[in-house]
């Protein structure tokens, strides 16, 4: 479904599903000392639980490479975000980015996953082979997540950061005589609630 050269996460979230204090609480803790420590962990859990779904949560920009300009690009990392454009681009005849006009391609970010379909392919796009180069001759970048925030994520998935994070915490190790697992079993429960299948 998804041919793609590469894709990369241009713009990193700025927040994260679940705070810092909902993390404190889920473990009853009430020190300050390991703050810093515990926010990491909650993004590391957040990263682990994007990539187990194939999913973004919070607000996010990607950047998705073709070896040329495709008529329709399912995107990857649901949900895409329509609250900032998303911008397609192809190679011209000297081989530089240029993009498209509204007109000539249509986002479509409400279908899961988002599609962007070329309605006219503009005439300057170049039509040298990316081997010649050996760079891609589209790429499209766009945003996804549920929210700039993280308030509309999923509870599961809150609820499996969560846990995750706690795990962590508790467990300095990847596994050891007490879990015996590197992730509990409830996290990959409910995350496979929302879990993006068409990946797998």
């Amino acid at each position: 479904m998804f041919d793609y050269r590469s894709v990369i996460r241009t713009v990193p979230p700025t927040a994260e599903p679940v705070s810092l204090l909902e993390a404190k609480q889920q473990l009853h803790l009430d020190i300050s000392e390991d703050d810093n420590y515990l926010q990491s962990l909650i993004a590391v859990s957040r990263s682990y639980a994007e990539h187990y779904t194939q999913r973004a949560f919070c607000l996010s920009q990607f950047t998705a490479f073709y070896n040329s300009l495709p008529s329709v690009i399912p995107l990857p990392y649901p949900p895409a975000n329509a609250s900032k454009p998303a911008v397609l681009e192809a190679r011209d005849s000297d081989w530089n980015w240029r993009p498209l006009e509204e007109n000539e391609w249509y986002f479509d970010s409400f279908s899961e996953p988002a599609i962007a379909t070329v309605i006219r392919t503009p005439s300057w796009v170049s039509n040298i082979h990316p081997g010649q180069y050996g760079d891609p001759g589209c790429r499209i970048t766009w945003w996804a997540g549920y929210s700039a925030d993280g308030e509309n994520v999923p509870v599961m998935v809150k609820q499996a950061i969560l846990l995750l994070t706690a795990h962590y915490y508790e467990r300095r190790l990847a596994a050891d005589a007490l879990g015996g697992s590197e992730v509990p079993f409830g996290v990959q429960v409910l995350l496979d609630a929302v879990k993006w299948r068409f990946y797998s």
